[in-house]
């Protein structure tokens, strides 16, 4: 680990330039950053701090005229690249360079295929794998306040610090229990969608279950109208309107400004430009053809639907239980349904996520014996416990 003397904040272009090279150079490069995503619509970048086995640092991305050299670094350098849940750091990376790390690693991640845990905060897996204490009461810091106080750079430096040895010990767990392949599948899997467009994943909202096919279209052009406008006003895209409001106009289809004013939260001004557009957003989405609209992506379950898939998560859980890898990395309960519609189609819709790659060697070959009656749920119960048990079910056969 670096010793406490290189703690210093780069303050030049010229000690940024000097960093910059350092990193094309380096093993393994540890960074993080801390940044402000709720006054704009890039989230605003406000410093970043870097590790290496030589050094800990960080530069002020306010203080410096271009900081895209340190991206170009990070992109072009062979070096693994490691962070904690770095989604957020990726999205920087590839608007400033269209490209991902090429050894990037997510610790995070990997903690989640050793028995760690997942989501694990970066506290907790510093204190699991390395027995050693962070703070973190700077949380609520507004990171774009300047001077910034040493307090908040050494919180800030902590969040780095630890970052390659941690690494170095899951790393070393991973390849023990046979799992890095697995991990790095699903680091590809979770990390691919940053190389599209960023819109297209701001874009997704919440709401549009269960909703009819000519809604799912109306709402569809609302997003893309809400996403222009914050793009124009750089503002997040919930401040111009909120996803509940956007599925009760995707279900209401107003018409009128009047109509628009009705709906509770809008707060429409009669001669606003914006609520013109959004009219005109809600008609092209009334106007599509019936045969290019989406497909309802909702649908009632049954109770009994509801208790089987109650019954596969806990098969999953127990499953992730014994072979030490968090429910949280294997699979949601949308992804039980989606194995449940499959199943039940007779193998004639889209393959489920649970039935590809490594989840369907460890889990998806199993609850599939399950549906199928090969493996079956057996209660027992002690004086002391209640468990639940799956068993093959040749072993309650006469």
């Amino acid at each position: 680990m670096p010793t406490a003397d290189a703690n210093l904040m780069i303050e030049t272009p010229e000690e940024f330039d000097e960093l910059c090279a350092q990193l094309r150079h380096a093993r393994q490069i540890a960074f993080d950053t801390e940044f402000i995503p709720e006054r704009t619509y890039t989230p605003e970048l406000c410093l970043v701090q870097v590790a290496t086995d030589k050094i800990v640092t960080a530069f002020d991305p306010l203080n410096l005229p271009d900081v895209t050299p340190f991206w170009q670094a990070l992109v072009e350098t062979d070096a693994e690249v490691i962070v904690h849940a770095g989604k957020h750091e990726m999205d920087f990376c590839v608007a400033a360079t269209q490209k991902l790390p090429a050894r990037l690693v997510d610790v995070q991640l990997a903690a989640g295929f050793v028995g760690l845990g997942y989501p694990i905060s970066y506290t907790n897996l510093v204190s699991r794998v390395l027995n050693a204490h962070v703070h973190s009461a700077e949380t609520r810091t507004d990171w774009s306040h300047r001077p910034l106080s040493a307090r908040q750079i050494q919180y800030a430096l902590d969040d780095v610090r630890y970052l390659i040895p941690i690494w170095n010990q899951v790393a070393g767990m991973l390849d023990s229990k046979g799992r890095r392949q697995w991990y790095e599948d699903e680091l590809t899997i979770q990390y691919a969608s940053h190389l599209e467009d960023p819109s297209l994943r701001s874009r997704r909202v919440s709401g549009a279950g269960g909703l009819k096919p000519r809604s799912l279209a109306v709402m569809r052009e609302i997003v893309a109208w809400r996403e222009e406008r914050a793009r124009s006003l750089n503002r997040p895209p919930r401040w111009i309107l909120r996803d509940d409001i956007i599925a009760e106009l995707a279900k209401r289809q107003p018409t009128t400004i009047e109509e628009l004013r009705s709906t509770r939260g809008l707060g429409i001004d009669s001669k606003a430009q914006w609520a013109k557009e959004l009219l005109a957003a809600i008609e092209r989405g009334v106007a599509i053809p019936d045969e290019d609209l989406p497909r309802s992506s909702g649908r009632r379950e049954t109770t009994e639907e509801q208790m089987v898939a109650k019954i596969l998560a806990a098969a999953m859980l127990q499953r992730g239980s014994e072979q030490g890898i968090a429910t949280g990395v294997v699979g949601s309960n949308e992804d039980l349904r989606d194995l449940l519609d499959w199943f039940r189609s007779g193998e004639k819709t889209e393959k489920p996520a649970l039935l590809i790659g490594w989840r369907e060697e460890l889990i998806g070959r199993y609850l599939l014996q399950i549906l199928s009656g090969e493996v079956v749920a057996r209660v027992a119960a002690d004086a002391d416990t209640i468990k639940l048990h799956f068993e093959p079910a040749s072993q309650h056969r006469p």
